[in-house]
């Protein structure tokens, strides 16, 4: 039996099944796993993550929680149950039917959900398309961002891209001069 859709929260991964097979969830065959995620201590986070979060991860900088991840370089583990203990990585690659047909054969998620205080900037990324990370970052996934501010301080903002009228002559003198700020696109956080 394929699940039909997964449903995620920042504590805990559900397996939903068709229409008429709640027997086999009565079984405990598709119960939720509750993750622990990985932390990131990079120099622009804050503490808000554990002391307003109480995640208990043991980093100061706390800059980001990986709640839902099966990247290498920070995978959730399974909290409880029978899978307690393992990467959700290998979950997946023992149950690759977690992730319903559209990802058959595949045994990674394709989305990276995570939790983020930036008490400071955060630093300017180029991120890759599918394409380009397969090639060059180890067979990777590309970057495509979807972000939720829960929270923001006054005069916060995202940034996201390059002005339009910007060429790239004009972005490579200033990275070299250390002012490519001011090419960036930016959104308030209202």
């Amino acid at each position: 039996m394929v699940p039909t859709s997964m449903f995620t929260t920042s504590r805990s991964l559900l397996w939903s099944t068709d229409a008429g097979q709640d027997d086999k969830m009565e079984s405990g065959k598709h119960k939720p796993m509750l993750l622990r995620p990985s932390g990131k201590d990079y120099l622009w986070g804050g503490r808000r993550l554990n002391d307003e979060f109480e995640k208990n991860i043991d980093m100061d900088p706390l800059a980001e929680t990986w709640e839902c991840s099966t990247h290498p370089d920070g995978a959730s583990y399974v909290a409880d149950g029978e899978f307690s203990g393992l990467e959700l990585s290998e979950v997946l690659k023992l149950h690759p039917e977690y992730l319903g047909e559209r990802h058959k054969g595949e045994d990674s998620l394709p989305i990276l959900i995570k939790f983020i205080d930036a008490k400071k900037d955060l630093s300017v990324q180029v991120h890759p398309t599918d394409e380009y990370a397969k090639e060059h970052e180890n067979g990777q996934l590309g970057k495509t961002e979807m972000w939720y501010v829960l929270d923001a301080g006054k005069d916060a903002s995202l940034i996201y891209g390059l002005n339009q009228n910007s060429t790239k002559d004009e972005i490579r003198e200033a990275i070299y001069n250390g002012t490519v700020t001011k090419y960036l696109q930016k959104v308030p956080i209202l």
